[in-house]
């Protein structure tokens, strides 16, 4: 990893541990005020749930990582950060708020029980054909604009639309926020660490710390090739159109759940050792290790996305690695292997 590159918070592991982490209540706090304009101060109590409400979802985890949180026990709000387009989305969207807004409600109680429910979705891809970032929806009238009630709100943030800094946007919160959560180099962690929102420079903080511990880089290392692999999944089906497409999906899928599972054993284990009594030498020689084997495990893993989407589709190496959006320092990499593999083969 470059000097100047940071462990991604658009990541799903490293939002959810930026955002949900009991640690950092005070950024959630801050960042949900941002988002929904109100004062701080107004939000006297948070309570973020740990468990997942919706298990249907469960084979969708593709870059998408949920913060379920109620507010004075008088708001729902889920945060979720969705990085690979669904065609389905807004459905989705609507189905998921749907299902948090009838969720706890005993059978006998009034509906006006209910909580007013906010889904907060991030996105890595464009929903809305507008040129604006920001969308906000309610329900409301067509004609008369009449609002029918406040307890729905759907907010998307599409955050390949963020604008550029300029003197006119640099201090506006909303921004700050996201601007953050896109973030993917030190220079762009400095300019955040000068606003004036203090919650702002702890999370830069934060990141800072993410991007210097092992055991975060090899978690965020292996999800961010997860999603790669389901971006491409997708590039190759919609240029083939064909029905096995779908299978090749699925596939996927249920790799990037191994994955997963395997990215928590890790960071369970790496929980686990920090309260060993062990010697800082040997805990630094045993994180490079991994860190090295789980690099290499990553490397055999491309190339043999690149070796099936190269016979799929009839590609060259190049032609593969261009459609993956391989990086340029790992290309030699994977022609190497690609090559010492041929050789073997024949």
């Amino acid at each position: 990893m470059a000097e100047n590159k940071i462990v991604k918070p658009k990541i799903d592991v490293v939002f959810k541990k930026l955002f949900g982490d009991p640690a950092n209540i005070h950024i959630l706090k801050r960042f949900i005020s941002s988002v929904l304009g109100i004062e701080m101060e107004k939000i006297t109590e948070i309570v973020v749930e740990s468990e997942e409400l919706l298990p249907e979802f469960a084979d969708e985890k593709f870059g998408r990582v949920d913060i379920k949180v109620t507010i004075d026990h008088k708001e729902k709000i889920n945060i979720e950060l969705q990085a690979v387009w669904y065609g389905d989305y807004k459905d989705r969207s609507l189905f998921y708020w749907s299902k948090i807004f009838a969720y706890g409600l005993k059978s006998g109680e009034p509906y006006g029980e209910l909580l007013r429910t906010v889904c907060i979705n991030i996105v890595g891809f464009n929903v809305f054909k507008c040129k604006e970032y920001s969308s906000h929806f309610t329900l409301r009238e067509v004609t008369r604009n009449e609002e029918y009630s406040d307890k729905m709100a759907l907010h998307f943030f599409e955050l390949k639309k963020l604008p550029e800094k300029t003197e006119e946007n640099k201090n506006d919160p909303l921004l700050q926020w996201l601007w953050l959560i896109n973030a993917e180099t030190e220079e762009e962690l400095d300019m955040l660490e000068k606003s004036d929102i203090p919650e702002i420079r702890d999370a830069v903080n934060v990141v800072r710390y993410f991007s210097a511990d092992e055991q975060m880089k090899i978690n965020a290392f292996e999800r961010e090739m997860a999603i790669r692999d389901r971006m491409a999944e997708i590039t190759a089906a919609k240029r083939d159109g064909r029905a096995e497409a779908e299978d090749e999906i699925k596939k996927a899928r249920d790799e990037v759940a191994r994955a997963e599972e395997r990215a928590t054993r890790a960071e369970e284990k790496a929980m686990r050792a920090e309260e060993d009594e062990m010697q800082a030498e040997e805990r630094a020689m045993q994180a490079e290790e991994k860190a090295a084997r789980t690099e290499q495990a990553a490397i055999e893993s491309a190339v043999r996305a690149l070796k099936a989407l190269m016979t799929k589709q009839k590609l060259t190496a190049e032609e593969a690695m261009d459609i993956l959006e391989t990086p340029s320092d790992k290309r030699e990499i994977y022609r190497k292997m690609l090559i010492s593999e041929k050789t073997v083969e024949q």
